[in-house]
């Protein structure tokens, strides 16, 4: 028997999603002003494989 051992994980069965509760401050080239924006990430559990994006709020 084993001391170690590892659980079976099939590729994109499971996302840790999570967003940011402070804002930052981005310049909107449309305008040329400062805007808040928020940030969302999601990682993939087996690939490690991850997303961010900001979005105005």
């Amino acid at each position: 028997m084993s001391c170690c051992g590892s659980a079976s994980k099939a590729a994109g069965d499971m996302v840790f999603v999570d967003c940011s509760g402070k804002k930052i401050m981005i310049v909107d080239r449309a305008t040329g002003g400062m805007r808040d924006a928020g940030i969302f990430v999601a990682a993939l559990r087996v690939s490690n494989f991850i997303y961010a994006e900001a979005s105005w709020t």
